[in-house]
């Protein structure tokens, strides 16, 4: 018998999954050493959520991400 989550698996209602999701990874530039970078910072945020709006209006999407947010260091 097939568990959860494996290829081929049916719930118990009889229902297959309706949709895999896109699963995707990145590295996010972050805005350097006294914020130097932050306008680039703030131009590559706003083309990555214009990405990530496209590829979420076709199926579930799944994003592991290190967001390089720390302000401080006790943040990391």
């Amino acid at each position: 018998m097939l568990k959860r989550g494996e290829k081929g698996a049916v719930a118990e209602d009889g229902e297959e999954p309706k949709a895999e999701p896109e699963a995707k990874k990145t590295y996010v530039p972050n805005a350097g050493q006294g914020l130097v970078r932050l306008e680039y910072r703030h131009r590559w945020d706003e083309a990555f959520h214009k990405f990530l709006k496209g590829l979420a209006s076709r199926k579930p999407l799944v994003l592991c991400v290190d967001l390089s947010v720390a302000h401080e260091k006790i943040d990391l």
